[in-house]
């Protein structure tokens, strides 16, 4: 301690600023590492828009498989044969199939299937009406028609059992859209 009081004022205040200018130093420093800064920036597109695409599915104009199929006085080995025009009027593709649905009524026309009414879609394997499954599927793009082919018949094999009898049935066509993709 006697060499620190024999010591100048001016080495004394030389001292007391480095040591003070040591202790800003690693303040400063400290400060400095634990201060950050970035720059940013942003852009955005202009309006994007996603939408979804509609699906529908109608017979062509006149055409009603209801009123086509309307036939009465069939004898054993008759057969009615018309052309279905399906039409995408939507605006995405899709697959359809045809199924038979039974009406309000159940007869031998529908129970028998080996003697009842069979069906052929486009010169397919011919089918009781009961359980007929299409096994092709038809695909339309949008704006696109389908024409098939569609035969309804009362076997030869019909007995005096079917004679007066009425069946109500139903042609569906069913759309089912293309699997998505990437756009």
């Amino acid at each position: 301690m006697n060499k620190l009081l024999s010591l100048s004022k001016a080495t004394k205040l030389s001292m007391l600023i480095l040591t003070g200018a040591a202790f800003t130093t690693v303040v400063t420093i400290d400060n400095v590492t634990e201060s950050t800064a970035y720059f940013t920036a942003n852009t955005s597109t202009a309006g994007d828009k996603l939408g979804t695409g509609k699906l529908q599915i109608e017979l062509a104009e006149g055409e009603s498989v209801g009123s086509q199929f309307v036939i009465s006085d069939l004898v054993p080995g008759d057969y009615v044969e018309r052309d279905v025009t399906v039409k995408n009027t939507g605006n995405v593709a899709f697959d359809y199939k045809v199924s038979v649905l039974k009406g309000t009524n159940t007869s031998p026309l529908w129970s028998d299937v080996a003697n009842g009414l069979q069906i052929q879609i486009n010169n397919g394997t011919m089918s009781s009406v009961n359980n007929f499954v299409q096994n092709n599927v038809v695909t339309i793009p949008a704006g696109g028609t389908s024409t098939m082919k569609v035969k309804i018949m009362l076997p030869a094999t019909a007995d005096n059992t079917f004679q007066n009898q009425t069946q109500d049935l139903k042609l569906t066509f069913t759309a089912t859209s293309k699997e998505g993709a990437k756009r």
